[in-house]
């Protein structure tokens, strides 16, 4: 799973890849908003990253990179205010764009949120792993607060 972060890296536009880390160890998000420079969350601290306010040319180039420059493939996804690349969630926000009163996506994209997901390990107590082996279930509900690695 910490490849993934390589593999987004590298379908960003040369300006933003350039400016992020070469090694993903602990970053959880990247932020790509206009108007401030590249910045993210790496091991639950807020960091940035070069000095250059992101243009909304730069905005526009990564989103069209990250969907393979196929964005009208990803409009259903847009019209959720996410799509998927590369196993990563990319958030985006912007102008919201109707069509016959349903969303079809962004026009004005202001800022990309992508976020990594990692893995946690987690030794589960004797007493659940004997429940789930014994049991025949469909299913195990795993919840927890945001950031918890669920």
């Amino acid at each position: 799973m910490h490849d993934l972060y390589g593999r987004i890296r590298q379908r960003l536009p040369g300006e933003i890849r350039n400016v992020l880390p070469a090694e993903g160890n602990g970053i959880q998000e990247v932020r790509l908003i206009q108007g401030a420079p590249v910045a993210g969350i790496v091991s639950g601290q807020q960091v940035c990253w070069g000095k250059k306010p992101m243009t909304a040319q730069a905005i526009e180039e990564s989103l069209y990179c990250l969907c393979d420059h196929a964005v009208p493939a990803y409009e259903s996804q847009l019209a959720q205010g996410y799509f998927t690349a590369e196993g990563c969630r990319v958030g985006v926000s912007g102008q919201l764009r109707y069509q016959e009163g349903t969303i079809r996506g962004f026009s004005r994209i202001q800022g990309l949120n992508i976020r990594i997901p990692y893995q946690r390990a987690v030794a589960l107590p004797a007493q659940v792993v004997r429940y789930i082996e014994e049991k025949a279930t469909d299913g195990i509900l795993v919840a927890g607060p945001p950031g918890s690695g669920k």
